[in-house]
């Protein structure tokens, strides 16, 4: 809606910024005789605040446009907002990761069994691993899945290869996991994998020949082992006072463990 001149009626009107302050001689005498001033001069010393003043073009009167300077604070918010907001959604993420657990990864829907097991039904995705590749071998080096039953595959498939998973590496599963399977065939298991992560049960595999970390185990369960008592013997070659679980079971299998008779689905 065109604004109107409330001297001539015309609607030639245009909005100009000028300093507030006493009146001033200029081109447009009828609004310098009406107590305020010219468009086009500015009060002697310059003093005041510039504000949007509304200037008649055909009779020269010129009066303040009231309620126009409210929209100018709020386009300045706004742009402002709009320059700073990107940098203000990082450090809110950044923030709030500082305070995520490491078990960042995606979280499985539990089937009614799984959630009734103490394992894993289901492998736990590649993508929730940290990892590398070895020529056709697989190294996982952290899990990030929210999960707190893993159940690492005895192989994944990854750019269009299937690749074996031959090592575990670094301090894996911190802070919180309640039972891991690690499947047959993975061959080598950092001392430090198994680190305040507070598991209760474990599958330890048969495959593994050497292992040092055993003291990183507290309060456990039950620990499953794959190979039978002679090979339990040659990896534990300790007293068993000095393996903090309740029980071991060697000879086990993943298969019965799961109560499955099959390996579960990738």
């Amino acid at each position: 809606m065109a604004m109107v001149c409330p001297r001539c009626s015309g609607d030639n009107v245009k909005i100009r910024l000028l300093r507030e302050g006493a009146a001033a001689p200029g081109s447009y005498r009828a609004g310098a005789e009406e107590g305020r001033f010219s468009p086009f001069e500015e009060p002697a010393g310059g003093g005041g605040r510039r504000r949007p003043f509304a200037c008649c073009e055909d009779c020269g009167y010129t009066w303040r446009a009231a309620g126009r300077s409210s929209y100018l604070p709020v386009l300045l918010a706004a742009l402002l907002l709009l320059l700073f907001l990107p940098g203000i959604l990082a450090g809110v993420n950044a923030f709030l990761a500082h305070f995520d657990p490491p078990h960042s990864g995606s979280r499985r829907v539990s089937s009614p069994q799984e959630a009734d097991s103490v394992w894993a039904q289901a492998y736990t995705p590649l993508e929730d691993f940290d990892f590398y590749v070895d020529g056709e071998t697989l190294h996982l080096t952290r899990c990030k899945s929210r999960e707190d039953k893993i159940y690492i595959a005895p192989s994944y498939d990854y750019n269009g290869r299937t690749l074996p998973v031959v090592s575990l590496e670094g301090g894996m599963f911190f802070p919180s996991v309640d039972s891991i399977i690690l499947s047959e065939g993975i061959e080598s298991v950092d001392l430090a994998v198994f680190n305040s992560c507070g598991v209760k049960n474990v599958y330890f595999p048969s495959t593994v020949k050497d292992f040092d970390g055993w003291s990183y185990f507290h309060h456990g369960e039950i620990l499953y082992y794959g190979g039978d008592e002679a090979m339990w013997s040659e990896i534990f070659p300790y007293e068993r006072r000095e393996l903090d679980f309740v029980e071991i079971v060697c000879s086990a299998s993943v298969s019965d463990l799961l109560g499955l008779g099959q390996s579960p689905d990738r």
